[in-house]
């Protein structure tokens, strides 16, 4: 009877110690919506309020092969495996340069355009705005984020991973966010890099992203 107390005692601690979070609800995907936040670069100490700006696309869903995958179509062709439209986003600055207003050129949340599908994140390398080619998405987070766990995107042997760290209260314009998740960025190609920080605020989304170049110990892709 003591065994199971104790054990049932661990699992209890070890179910406890392991926070969740719905990342859905902190990182809102609207066509239009500015997310205004705290840029700051730790090797030089430079800091300043940016903004960013969520666009929006359309592309059409072809059939899934794999549950990791959404596999999605231009939107001008035609194809009988196409089963809906899915909307993409990705972000960009007010102020566009030629190119820019050409291509999806991301800066935001490490440089991908998203999808939320059955409250799944989903990511890719952005394309050109019209969505002239066909793409495929991979399945970055699940529904739920758990602390401790590598979620990671690959391409090739180039990978960016990140890892849901906890909440904290992030203090902005005089104004106290509270329970802002947290979630550090890695690197992989070749050695590991610590590449920065980001924090969200529910409902709000980035608030605040504190970018590196610190190295740390390899992660395996």
């Amino acid at each position: 009877m003591r065994t199971l107390t104790i054990l049932f005692s661990l699992a209890f601690l070890s179910f406890t110690s392991c926070k969740t979070i719905s990342f859905q609800k902190y990182f809102p995907l609207e066509k239009d919506k500015q997310a205004i936040y705290l840029n700051r670069v730790d090797s030089t100490g430079f800091e300043k309020m940016d903004t960013l700006v969520c666009r929006e696309t359309i592309a059409k869903q072809l059939k899934n092969i794999r549950p990791d995958k959404l596999n999605l179509s231009s939107i001008d062709r035609q194809n009988k495996y196409v089963i809906g439209k899915v909307k993409l986003y990705y972000f960009e600055k007010i102020n566009l340069d030629s190119v820019n207003r050409l291509w999806m050129n991301d800066k935001s949340f490490a440089e991908r355009i998203y999808c939320f599908y059955k409250n799944n994140l989903y990511a890719d390398f952005g394309w050109d705005k019209a969505m002239r080619f066909d793409t495929e998405l991979d399945l970055l987070f699940p529904k739920i984020l758990k602390t401790g766990i590598y979620y990671k995107h690959k391409n090739g042997d180039y990978a960016k991973i990140f890892q849901f760290i906890g909440e904290e209260t992030i203090n902005l314009n005089g104004k106290a966010y509270k329970n802002c998740i947290k979630i550090e960025i890695f690197e992989t190609l070749g050695m590991t890099k610590k590449i920065g920080t980001v924090w969200f605020a529910k409902n709000r989304g980035l608030i605040k992203w504190t970018k590196l170049n610190q190295r740390v110990e390899f992660i395996k892709p």
